[in-house]
């Protein structure tokens, strides 16, 4: 990995706060400069044909962009930029991409950003100093030199023939343009795939993506694309639900995908539900596993201070209380029955029905009516 340590002015001058807040106001406008970069490359012929996905694009600008501007005014690194130029440089690989393409289309992006930051500095009447033109330039060459020896190092890892036509292949099925039925057919003859098939889809992340890359690297069975921050695997269903057993691990599973033409939606499917399980789970998580928890997040974002009610009104229970309503109503949750729940607990049924009617009390959520059951399992979902 190339060491990224330029020279910087000097940070008491004024020079040196003038170009911060030159940074901070570019930083603010990276959503803007990434639109604009996804714009002007869809333009270019020399890139457009290899069927990069918009959204691939745009989250690559965007990473991309955060990394450089973070590193030219000396702040640490955003978290999701670690490995950024690693995947990157595999994901483009395995799309096809030439090196030569890769490097142009990144200094395309850095253009794009640099005349933002001359015009930025026009604006607020700032003249940028050599040392400043300096500091741009190494962080760019250092840049692109670490994203050419990621590519090499991942071009070196995929067998110059098949492994690379193979994952050029897989990686067909997630352009952001629809695929019609010639491309269905062309796809599952290149790859050996039966169209009409059931398929099942696991989206791997954290620290699945080793154990199930040592495991399902070399099967020819299992297909593999690396998506932005998971590793996607499918392959032909043969037992329902036992690849998602046999794996384990963190991540999303979608079984029962009806044909190849479904392996693009299951997919997104897939890295939804990685998005949500719990951090230590078994096995890779189903729709059924964290519906509540996706639903719960959402809810948050469009009704936020209904959502958060039940939440907050049992924070005015002293801990003990509160903690025994919780187990209860978590216990009631799972059956509907007060009989089932005072035997988990080793209580009395009268128990249970006290410690429920508290909870109505509290929040003024009924946990044996199916309407606010509803809110109160989205609610206390994790």
């Amino acid at each position: 990995m190339t060491s990224f340590s330029p020279i910087r002015p000097d940070a008491g001058s004024d020079a040196a706060r003038g170009w911060s807040e030159i940074l901070q106001q570019l930083q603010g406008e990276i959503p803007m400069l990434a639109d604009e970069f996804v714009d002007e490359i869809s333009d270019k012929d020399w890139y457009v044909q290899y069927r990069i996905a918009s959204s691939d694009l745009r989250t690559t600008a965007t990473e991309t962009l955060e990394l450089h501007i973070a590193r030219l005014l000396g702040a640490p690194e955003p978290p999701q930029s670690l490995g950024h130029l690693e995947r990157l440089a595999t994901r483009r690989a395995q799309q096809g991409v030439p090196l030569p393409s890769l490097l142009r289309a990144m200094r395309l992006d850095f253009r794009i950003l640099l005349h933002r930051l001359q015009a930025i500095a026009d604006e607020a009447g700032v003249t940028l100093a050599a040392d400043h033109a300096t500091l741009v330039l190494d962080t760019v060459e250092a840049h692109i030199d670490a994203l050419r020896d990621a590519y090499q190092d991942a071009a070196i890892s995929l067998d110059v023939h098949s492994d690379e036509y193979r994952s050029r292949i897989v990686a067909r099925l997630f352009s952001d343009d629809p695929l019609t039925e010639n491309d269905i057919d062309f796809i599952s003859s290149r790859l050996g795939l039966r169209t009409h098939a059931n398929y099942e889809v696991i989206a791997a992340v954290g620290d699945a993506i080793p154990s199930l890359m040592k495991r399902y690297g070399t099967d020819e069975r299992v297909f593999i694309f690396q998506s932005m921050h998971a590793v996607v695997l499918f392959r032909e269903q043969a037992v329902p639900g036992k690849w998602r057993r046999e794996a384990g691990g963190r991540g999303g599973y979608v079984g029962d995908v009806s044909g190849v033409a479904g392996i693009p939606h299951a997919v997104q499917v897939a890295l939804e539900i990685a998005q949500h399980v719990p951090s230590k789970p078994i096995i890779f998580a189903t729709e059924r596993d964290v519906w509540a928890t996706a639903a719960r997040k959402h809810m948050a974002r469009v009704f936020p201070r209904h959502s958060a009610h039940i939440r907050n009104t049992l924070q005015e229970l002293p801990e003990s209380d509160r903690s025994l309503i919780l187990e209860c109503t978590r216990e009631y949750m799972r059956t509907g029955s007060v009989k089932v729940t005072s035997e988990r607990l080793y209580c009395h049924r009268n128990t249970v029905i006290k410690r429920l009617k508290t909870f109505f009390d509290v929040t003024g959520y009924d946990p044996t009516v199916p309407r606010d059951a509803a809110w109160i399992y989205i609610s206390l979902s994790s």
